[in-house]
């Protein structure tokens, strides 16, 4: 299946029009975010994990030329324009007045409540080495099919978020969040801790509930990109987890920003796991 749609087109509108059909497509994590821009940006939302980036949905452009020139292009035709303007900042190459992109059947999306805080007495050393311990797992939920979105906050000391798993059969999610679970327990005197599934839906009901518009001047951040290699949640445990203990712990740190599996636009995601490290 597939899905064209015009220049100014958000998320919002596309999700509803392919609701109709049963169908859905890669998009953002708010309503009114436009599809074209956010996709040749790169592209991450709560559907990357199973279909891929944005960028990496998109089967083919109608891009307006600096010479005024309208051409199609996709793997066959204007093949050097249809790379780059899937590279980030997709208007610097043309005018894209349309998009075709990859359309799927609608999924069954099952949320997990991810909710971990250091108890009274935990110091930051040992907070830090359990939420680096805790990434190894984080790889394996991913390599089953299980990513999402969570912070780490330097004050007080937790690690909230969701996790997202789709099309799973009954109990499923249970089974393998059961060694991660299991973990968490063992470390029961440093960390409270909740890992459990809580409600299966369509994915259009749960974008139903995100935010149709962004807040205005609330927030003192500033969001960057940065890879982690897997070999390093999974080889380097102690340097990674001294690495968090040193940004977290500045007086001026506010939360980094993760989610699930891959690297979308400005944010880390779990889709980073795919990065081998080379």
């Amino acid at each position: 299946m597939a899905a064209t749609l015009g220049a100014g087109v958000q998320d919002g509108e596309m999700f509803a029009a392919l609701a109709k059909h049963n169908a859905t497509a890669v998009g953002g994590t708010n309503m009114d975010v436009g599809v074209v821009g956010w996709a040749t940006g790169g592209g991450h939302g709560l559907a990357t994990g199973i279909y891929g980036m944005g960028a990496d949905n998109i089967i083919e452009a109608k891009v307006v030329t600096p010479a005024g020139d309208i051409v199609i292009a996709n793997a066959c035709q204007h093949e050097d324009l249809f790379w780059a303007i899937r590279g980030g900042g997709g208007g610097t190459y043309g005018v894209i007045v349309s998009v075709t992109v990859r359309a799927h059947r609608m999924p069954m999306l099952t949320m997990i409540n991810l909710m971990l805080s250091a108890r009274n007495t935990t110091t930051e050393h040992e907070w830090y080495r359990l939420v680096a311990k805790a990434h190894r797992y984080l790889a394996h939920l991913q390599d089953n099919g299980i990513h999402g979105y969570y912070t780490l906050s330097g004050s007080p000391l937790v690690m909230n978020g969701a996790l997202l798993l789709y099309d799973a059969k009954n109990k499923t999610a249970e089974r393998l969040l059961r060694p991660f679970q299991d973990f968490l327990k063992k470390h029961e005197p440093i960390v409270t801790a909740v890992v459990k599934p809580l409600v299966t839906l369509p994915l259009y009901d749960v974008m139903q509930n995100m935010p149709s518009t962004e807040s205005v001047g609330k927030a003192e951040v500033a969001r960057a990109s940065r890879f982690i290699p897997r070999r390093v949640v999974e080889e380097d445990v102690e340097r990674f987890a001294d690495v968090l203990e040193l940004v977290m712990s500045r007086q001026d740190a506010h939360d980094i920003l993760s989610n699930a599996k891959f690297v979308a636009g400005c944010i880390l995601s779990l889709y980073l796991w795919h990065y081998d490290g080379k």
